[in-house]
């Protein structure tokens, strides 16, 4: 298991290959969606393995994979996996090609891996790695191949991070290049422990209504969340998974925490997935206000938190 020392140092030399041409507020909006690929690829091949066990045989595991994927338009649902990553946005595959390139296949890959996942566009395809400014990239392939080096240290599969990596990752490194900037990270962010005690002076109670005035990347609504499922589960309940209006899956939310926003008018749940304003794709719809239902009952797993309008 990846610790918070070592996720951090990870980071650090991840933006130390990138270091130069980029700003130091930037390195984080290429950082990112190469760490949320490599968990999705992480994640998709941890799921492999897991079919393969079930069913005896890799090749099986993989056909049904391809059966679903192919029903995923029409039934609009993934069942066996979470998210489905084509071959060439694959890590292993994204390791073995070559320098010469290698901004424009990144760029596809996040974007194919948009298409096959319809809650994912606009969350992780916001980047273009090929882009270029009066003729100069902005990021040159050898820097971008450093990168991937870096980032291929540690595999982040189900078993090897924490849920919240991404969470964690974009914290690290809103707060460590504000403050390099000569700038206090809190004037981006809230930082991770204040908002937990903030939650925990709080205290809410099911039923209750949080409101956070300047909401960003709704940090303060999720430590409410947390510190809620906290004092609320028991062992008779479990909360696994949350269904939402918009996603059924997890890992969206994760991706949709670690984006800045300004944007409040989607509705949308923890986890869920963050839809973007098509005026400026990088930033990403987070409300500011959530509910509080009443408490669960036990043996249903029903929607713990939702946001209004």
């Amino acid at each position: 298991m990846v610790d918070i020392q070592a996720l951090e140092s990870w980071l650090w030399d991840a933006a130390c290959a990138i270091r130069g041409p980029l700003d130091a507020p930037k390195f984080k909006d290429y950082i990112l969606p190469l760490v949320f690929l490599k968990r999705l690829s992480d994640v998709f091949d941890d799921e492999i393995e897991r079919l393969s066990s079930e069913y005896g045989d890799p090749d099986l595991a993989l056909y049904f994979v391809e059966q679903e994927r192919a029903r995923k338009d029409k039934d609009k649902k993934v069942g066996i996996i979470r998210f489905y990553i084509p071959e060439n946005a694959r890590w292993n595959t994204i390791r073995q090609h070559g320098k010469v390139g290698l901004g424009q296949f990144l760029t596809d890959a996040v974007r194919a891996v948009a298409r096959e996942n319809e809650s994912l566009q606009g969350v992780i395809d916001t980047v273009d790695f090929n882009a270029g400014t009066s003729g100069q990239r902005i990021i040159p392939d050898e820097q971008l191949s450093a990168l991937i080096d870096v980032l291929s240290r540690h595999r982040l599969g189900l078993h090897d991070v924490e849920p919240d990596i991404l969470g964690r990752a974009y914290e690290y490194l809103l707060r460590k290049f504000a403050e390099g900037q000569g700038q206090s990270a809190g004037e981006f962010y809230t930082p991770r422990e204040v908002a937990v005690l903030m939650a925990h002076l709080l205290e809410p109670e099911p039923g209750m209504t949080v409101y956070d005035p300047t909401c960003g990347s709704g940090g303060l609504l999720i430590k409410c969340h947390l510190r809620l499922v906290e004092r609320f589960t028991t062992e008779r309940f479990t909360t696994e998974r949350f269904t939402t209006e918009n996603t059924e899956s997890t890992e969206g939310t994760r991706a949709g925490n670690t984006t800045d926003s300004t944007e409040k008018n989607s509705v949308f749940s923890v986890p869920s997935v963050v839809t973007t304003d098509s005026s400026s794709p990088s930033v990403a719809s987070v409300p500011s206000v959530v509910q509080l239902p009443p408490p669960p009952t036990p043996r249903i797993l029903p929607r713990l938190l939702y946001f209004s309008r």
